[in-house]
């Protein structure tokens, strides 16, 4: 016997039905709205407001392999012929954004310890400052889009729970716990999200922000292992006071109008990519940190001491010292930065600690073959859709000199890009090779390799 329905009961039913849609619809259009609302709170004297984007996300395609046994890329970007010095980007594949290989599990073992250790002195978010917007929403929405990548990109090692009233990608609801499935670790998207971001992906991650004055502002960052220099030191400082500071050669001369214009113009739609390269020799295994023997998290073996690494007082430092000073009367005896007037800086400072212009016996000399790394790093730019801001990613690769050699031509043709560096750009070349007696080591060794591969 069928059971008849009250039409009133139909009725109540669908004004209950029309009632959930509506209030689902409400909330996401609140959030939108409070997402809107959060970028409209800028006093006047910042920088223009951030217009969000409406983005349609491509596909992203499975990772068709098994990342536990993927080797790492070998990247090689290098050639013979002379050196020219550009950004030397290159579009990118939405698919490539983060590259996971077999070595995932030991990089996020020693970015997990080295978060533990440093905390704050290697991931820090700053908040809004007269000239420019803070970095945190930008980090909110950062942890976002690399949950959503991530996911679909690598589904074997990652999974994610979403929140189905706000949108996420594409309609999808928005995440709010990714976990690391072959390390059994959860974390809740909306605490301290710049760190998630850190510890989900091998690369480190930098948030620039423009200001008012034009320039993009370092506003925050997860800088875990970039083994010569640290975020501390360069949290808020403008892409030109990063460079000019960090004596990258050429930079007024070549990069720093070209730099300048590529990031007031990229587009949400067009992520890059770049390489770069140099080479290093970490210390011998007897006397090198067990936790971190190829130096990825710090460069001691240049560098010095990490803790004790001395760099020229940023203008965001001494703009808090001058605050502070308002507070209390003290004076600092900090000198402001000056991009018209060179400083002795972190390279100037530090290179002499680990022997590398005088003669006082150290562990990383002599240098011998073996110790020898091809460090090259992967960089990323991309910006994001709702705050405008441009997320940098920087993966390291570093590979022994001896098995780059063993790579069939690898040996003549290394040696005629260092030749070619040498010609185009004699700074790029000895900032390459700064260390006491790398250079000829390095430039032996090939040339050895070279002839042999020519009489076989």
């Amino acid at each position: 016997m069928m059971t008849t329905i009250a039409p009133a009961t139909v009725l109540i039913a669908l004004g209950l039905a029309a009632c959930a849609v509506s209030l689902l619809m409400w909330k996401r259009r609140a959030r939108s709205q409070e997402d809107r609302t959060r970028q409209r709170k800028i006093d006047p004297g910042f920088a223009e407001e951030w217009a969000p984007v409406s983005f349609q996300y491509p596909e992203i395609a499975a990772f068709e392999h098994d990342v536990d046994h993927f080797p790492p890329r070998p990247y090689r970007p290098f050639k013979p012929g002379t050196y020219h010095v550009t950004m030397g980007i290159r579009n990118m594949n939405w698919n490539d954004w983060i590259e996971l290989d077999s070595q995932f599990l030991e990089w996020h073992r020693i970015r997990s310890e080295r978060i533990t250790a440093r905390g704050s002195q290697l991931i820090h978010v700053l908040p809004d400052r007269p000239i420019v917007r803070g970095a945190q929403p930008a980090a909110e929405e950062l942890v976002q889009e690399l949950s959503e990548f991530l996911v679909r990109r690598y589904p074997s090692m990652y999974s994610v729970t979403r929140d189905e009233s706000v949108d996420g990608w594409n309609g999808a609801g928005k995440v709010t716990t990714v976990t690391i499935l072959p390390t059994k670790e959860t974390y809740d998207v909306s605490v301290e999200p710049m760190r998630v971001a850190a510890l989900l992906i091998p690369d480190d991650l930098a948030i620039l922000i423009k200001g008012q004055d034009g320039q993009y502002y370092l506003q925050g960052g997860a800088i875990i292992v970039p083994g010569t220099w640290r975020l501390k030191d360069k949290i808020g400082m403008p892409l030109d006071e990063i460079h000019i500071t960090g004596e990258v050669p050429y930079y007024k001369e070549k990069l720093q109008l070209s730099m300048n214009r590529f990031f007031s113009r990229l587009p949400v739609d067009k992520p890059v990519v770049r390489n770069n390269w140099f080479f290093q020799a970490v210390l011998p295994r007897d006397v090198a940190d067990p936790h971190d023997p190829e130096e990825l998290g710090w460069y001691k073996s240049v560098m010095g001491s990490e803790d004790d690494f001395v760099h020229v007082p940023s203008s965001y430092l001494l703009e808090m010292e001058a605050l502070a000073k308002e507070k209390t009367g003290k004076q600092h005896p900090a000198q402001a930065y000056d991009a018209e007037k060179p400083q002795a800086t972190t390279t100037k400072q530090q290179k002499c600690k680990a022997g590398a212009d005088n003669e006082t016996p150290s562990p990383v000399l002599p240098i011998t073959v073996d110790r020898i790394r091809l460090r090259s790093e992967r960089q990323t730019l991309r910006r994001l859709p709702r705050t405008g801001a441009i997320v940098f990613t920087v993966r390291t690769y570093k590979t022994p000199l001896e098995q780059l050699a063993r790579e069939p031509g690898m040996a003549a043709r290394l040696a005629a890009a260092l030749q070619g560096v040498k010609e185009g750009a004699p700074e790029t070349y000895s900032r390459m090779l700064s260390m006491k007696g790398l250079e000829k080591v390095l430039l032996d060794y090939l040339d050895a390799r070279a002839t042999l591969e020519g009489a076989l």
